[in-house]
């Protein structure tokens, strides 16, 4: 089996829904490194005081190459919530660890855009990550589409707050209680629900969503108001919107013109029916502009920015399925706000009891 063989066999091992991959979590922690590097030393010692503490993690030390570990890998990166890069001196040599790479960051949704929800954790081990980008330029038997994709996702790992290890100079023992304090939060921060969800474009996020997440809020039901307005930001809220128990759709006109809105829509109306509540909310739309996306309407989508016939698919077969739903329409000029989101806590209330 050649080297883009074995590549593209790893990647349909790993290829599934995020929804999927968070309904069957295994360990908690993924360890990739480099064996011959690192393992007897800093990898070693962090697994054992991580284990010592109720943390599951998987660790690579003994499998043999071949069809089995392919499979292996796979599910152990798909079953964790956190995981640990140690980039060490020969780590960009190994296609096998810079594979790894990849497949983290698709099973995180590319987290590494959005440092402050990523749950990839790197450990730069004697080296700097300009050293790795430079080592893949020596890669051999590799395309140039290869060496782009691990550089594209080094440098998406660089991006994210991680820590520096000098076998010369650190201190392991408190270096790695520094890292496994760190995990610790993320763990912890993995586990935090919220129950509802709201999503909607900037033009509803000063006024309609503002006003309805401090009415949620004042009901002490725990909101997440994601406006989605930068292109990390959906990175950023994928993680959020699985582990929300309701989700408030905000469907204004500046929303059909949002593809970071209609790409997390997509995210939403993915979950599976019985675990999915969805709450439209037709802002100064009717449902059937949202159904038809009629050329020249609010939600035509071809007036979205860079948009793929894919993209228009995706977004049509979202829109077509929300307005299907029980929701509430809303006019600015008609109707009067407050009642209209008396109306919406009410039912969110019902549905987040019937859920209990």
């Amino acid at each position: 089996m050649c080297a883009s063989q074995r590549r593209r066999l790893f990647i349909r091992k790993v290829s599934s829904s995020r929804q999927r991959t968070m309904m069957r979590r295994v360990y908690d922690v993924y360890i990739s490194h480099r064996g011959p590097d690192s393992k007897r030393n800093i990898v070693s010692v962090l697994r054992g005081v991580l284990e010592s503490k109720g943390i599951k993690c998987f660790v690579d030390y003994t499998m043999e190459r071949g069809d089995q570990i392919f499979s292996t890998l796979a599910e152990a990166i798909k079953g964790s919530k956190v995981h640990i890069i140690i980039l060490s001196p020969g780590f960009a040599e190994s296609r096998w660890c810079l594979d790894e790479v990849l497949q983290i960051l698709d099973t995180q949704g590319r987290s590494a855009r959005c440092p402050m929800t990523s749950t990839v954790l790197p450990v730069y081990y004697d080296v700097q990550v300009h050293w790795i980008l430079y080592n893949l330029r020596g890669m051999s038997r590799s395309t140039d589409e290869e060496i782009e994709a691990w550089a594209k996702a080094l440098i998406d790992v660089s991006n994210i707050e991680g820590f520096h290890y000098d076998s010369q100079q650190t201190h392991t023992w408190q270096k790695v209680q520094d890292i496994v304090a760190k995990v610790e939060d993320m763990l912890a921060a993995s586990r935090e629900e919220y129950d509802v969800f709201i999503c909607h474009a900037a033009d509803t996020k000063r006024d309609f969503a503002s006003i309805l997440r401090g009415v949620l809020g004042s009901k002490r039901i725990k909101c997440l108001d994601q406006g989605v307005e930068a292109e990390s930001d959906i990175m950023c809220c994928i993680s959020d919107i699985l582990k929300s128990r309701l989700h408030i759709v905000l469907l204004s006109p500046g929303f059909g013109r949002s593809r970071l809105c209609l790409d997390a829509l997509v995210q939403i109306m993915n979950i599976e029916a019985p675990v999915r509540r969805v709450l439209p909310v037709f802002h100064d739309v009717t449902p059937c502009v949202v159904r038809y996306q009629s050329p020249g309407s609010e939600f035509d989508l071809s007036a979205v920015e860079r948009n793929t016939p894919e993209d228009r698919e995706r977004w049509s077969n979202a829109l077509y399925q929300l307005s299907h739903l029980k929701g509430y329409e809303y006019d600015s000029q008609t109707t009067f706000q407050w009642p209209t989101i008396e109306l919406i806590v009410k039912q969110v209330e019902i549905y987040l009891g019937d859920l209990i």
